[in-house]
């Protein structure tokens, strides 16, 4: 009995009483999506058994559609001109002789921006890469600077020490 109040008391006072609702939702979220798997389960099942949605049966695949029967003689087609006609070259820059060629200038002046852009970006990196060198050349510099210094006093304090060593004896 005293270990359900004590229990009791716990949960009202305890630090986890927001994980205490968001466990109860969870486990109601659970419990609603097995019960909806098991009635589509059983939905499926009953489908299945009866046979109502066979797809043999099934007159979902018509044939009426055919492409051959809309087709027009080939004489009584229309086709999109490839070249501009007289009145439409006034507009635009004339239209070149090869559209292979102009494709090619393009992908060769494409790939000469990217030349140029990548070469940019190489100097950049290069001139903040000598940057960071410069910077760690100059304090590795004052490190061994100032270990030599450091190593000379102390030889120094040695000297006097063993020089005052001799003195006292």
């Amino acid at each position: 009995m005293k270990a359900k109040q004590f229990y009791r008391q716990r949960a009202k006072t305890s630090p986890q009483k927001g994980v205490l609702k968001v466990s109860k939702c969870v486990k109601a979220l659970l419990i609603t999506i097995a019960i909806i798997a098991i009635i589509a389960g059983v939905i499926y099942f009953l489908t299945r058994r009866t046979g109502c949605c066979d797809m043999e049966d099934c007159d979902c695949f018509d044939d009426d559609f055919d492409l051959d029967e809309d087709l027009m003689p080939a004489g009584d087609r229309e086709y999109v001109p490839l070249s501009k006609s007289d009145d439409e070259e006034g507009e635009d820059e004339a239209t070149p002789a090869d559209p292979i060629l102009t494709a090619e200038q393009k992908a060769l002046d494409f790939a000469e921006k990217a030349n140029e852009k990548a070469a940019d970006i190489f100097a950049k990196a290069s001139a903040k890469a000598s940057d960071i060198a410069d910077i760690a050349n100059d304090k590795v510099s004052d490190f061994m600077n100032k270990t030599s210094d450091i190593i000379k006093n102390e030889k120094d304090y040695i000297k006097e020490k063993e020089e005052l060593e001799e003195e006292a004896k």
